[in-house]
């Protein structure tokens, strides 16, 4: 993956499917701008705990994703059956939603366990930003830190939101969201 502007989609799945094969681990990315057209995923099935993927660029200023995906997430974080994903990181980089994509999201997790969002930017998001279910057991989320992120121009439409915690069938469980050092606009 260069940051030379480029759709690189098929590529960065690649590599998170290779660190997921490794049971966890980091990738650092370039500077200079990454074109994506559909969801990253780092998907789970099955029982226990699994180490999560942390995706580091050169900081917000030098790291961009250009997202063009439509009705979906940059990132999505998902574990089913029984799974807990623990450690999942995201750090140095800007988020773009560029060529008019529709609710186009930044980053989703579900059954996430000590997840850390660090020095993010999202620019002209029109779906929700961050977005974590925490809604019962075994969908749950815990501990998750957000820290030094930036969020601007975050669409202003109904069930749009910088970070969203959503419940389903009604219950509501997060423990320890920690949201640091963060600017709206």
């Amino acid at each position: 993956v260069k940051g030379d502007g480029f759709d690189y989609t098929t590529e960065m799945q690649a590599a998170l499917d290779a660190v997921k094969a490794a049971g966890g681990g980091r990738l650092i990315l370039p500077h200079g701008g990454i074109s994506i057209s559909d969801t990253l995923t780092y998907s789970t099935t099955g029982a226990g705990l699994v180490q999560g993927i942390q995706i580091e660029g050169q900081g917000r200023h030098a790291t961009s994703f250009f997202w063009s995906g439509s009705n979906k997430f940059l990132f999505s974080v998902d574990t089913d059956g029984g799974n807990w994903q623990s450690g999942a990181h995201f750090k140095g980089f800007r988020i773009v939603n560029v060529g008019g994509a529709t609710t186009s999201g930044g980053i989703s997790l579900h059954e996430a366990a000590y997840a850390k969002i660090e020095d993010i930017q999202m620019v002209s998001m029109s779906g929700t930003g961050i977005f974590c279910t925490c809604a019962g057991d075994p969908d749950s989320t815990f501990v998750v830190h957000i820290d030094r992120c930036r969020f601007d121009n975050i669409a202003k439409t109904a069930n749009t939101w910088a970070i969203d915690f959503a419940p389903a069938d009604g219950a509501l469980e997060l423990s320890s969201l920690y949201v640091t050092n963060c600017q709206f606009e």
